[in-house]
């Protein structure tokens, strides 16, 4: 019986020694990068250079990374996506700075010279106006990190106007219990990353099972890479389950999504609009602000909170907020949650591909124009 016991513990443990082994072949030679972004752990993302777009930074977490470049994508010295630009603002020239997450970085396209940023530069230099746009978005930021992104970046570059897209990244931290949690440095939602991951994730065989059954967040993702997820956060366990069909379960049969976003209003969210605005005004910047357009019947599931009749109430109460602070504080408003926009303009339901971007441009171009008309035709 021992030597019986002894022979099947040898051969469970030779054979996941050798499918750990075939799990690290396949990943390092024969997967997609696609693949490897899913399945690696972040160290080897990095080896192979591929997974280096975004660098650590003690603030933010992290920012674009300066310089970085692949294919006609790049990023200039200074981490903003696009060409290369002088911090010094050049003279004459009416410099515009757009602050928000992925809809503003626009990382649905591949090329920059695509985004809505560049569609907007190149659409007032077509009228006519020395203008020039600045890229001051980064995937996953909230409301939270697009303030302390003004402060310590973007305002020494002395934008004469700033325009501010926020949406769903601020519907995330308000999913975090007990009430307690709910704090805005967001520490109730998420906390500054360590790159130290579990005993469990160094393994390659554990890693994938793990991703595949959404036990773990993929390490390269920008969650995975670059934060912790404290256990009073709940916005990535309702991606989980409403992915997997399988929401309430588990802590939502006690306080669903509904109940969170009750009791955890937009309060933060309102406070950082409108600390971006007045700082804005005090270092000479007007602000131009715009609520979050999502169409429904273009959602593909690429992240299904969104799909929740939950998350698209929330998502409309914060676009309430952005319109009274809009006309409480006088700042320009492009309602862009109310217009017309053709499906066929976003990628998954809230991204926009080229001609989405371009759309997009063309209504906030046409408002710039007409409230900062003056001070655009003394940069002709």
């Amino acid at each position: 019986m021992k030597l019986r016991l002894a022979v099947a513990v040898s051969s469970i443990f030779i054979a996941l020694i050798l499918a750990e082994a075939g799990c690290r072949f396949w990943l390092a030679y024969s997967s997609t990068e696609e693949q490897l972004f899913r399945f690696g752990s972040i160290e080897s993302i990095r080896e192979k250079g591929i997974r280096d777009r975004y660098s650590p930074h003690r603030h933010l977490g992290y920012i674009p990374s300066p310089g970085w470049s692949k294919g006609s994508d790049r990023h200039n010295v200074l981490g903003f996506r696009g060409d290369e630009i002088t911090v010094a603002k050049p003279q004459d020239v009416y410099r515009i700075a757009c602050l928000g997450g992925s809809t503003t970085y626009c990382n649905k396209v591949e090329d920059p010279e695509e985004s809505y940023p560049f569609a907007l530069q190149q659409i007032l230099q077509q009228r006519g106006y020395a203008v020039e746009v600045v890229n001051g978005g980064c995937p996953g930021y909230s409301s939270l990190q697009s303030l302390i992104n003004l402060q310590i970046r973007v305002l020494d570059l002395a934008p004469d106007l700033v325009v501010v897209y926020h949406g769903v990244n601020d519907v995330h931290p308000r999913l975090v219990w007990p009430p307690s949690a709910y704090r805005r440095d967001q520490s109730g939602h998420i906390l500054p990353g360590t790159l130290d991951h579990s005993v469990w994730e160094h393994s390659t065989l554990l890693r994938m099972v793990g991703v595949s059954y959404g036990l773990l967040e993929p390490q390269a993702s920008l969650s995975g890479a670059f934060w912790d997820t404290p256990n009073s956060s709940y916005s990535l366990e309702f991606w989980r389950q409403m992915r997997d069909g399988a929401y309430p379960r588990g802590f939502f049969r006690q306080v669903d999504v509904s109940r969170m976003l009750l009791h955890n209003q937009p309060t933060h969210f309102e406070s950082n609009l409108r600390d971006m605005i007045a700082l804005s005004r005090s270092r000479g910047a007007d602000v131009v602000l715009s609520t979050w357009a999502v169409s429904a019947e273009a959602l593909t599931g690429d992240d299904p909170r969104l799909e929740s009749p939950d998350y698209q109430a929330a998502i409309e109460e914060q676009n309430e907020v952005i319109r009274q602070l809009a006309n409480e504080m006088n700042a320009p408003l492009l309602d862009l949650a109310l217009a017309e926009i053709p499906n066929r303009h976003y990628v998954d339901g809230y991204h926009f591909n080229t001609g989405g971007n371009r759309f997009r441009a063309n209504l906030l171009a046409d408002l710039i124009e007409v409230r900062y008309s003056e001070r655009l035709k003394r940069s002709q």
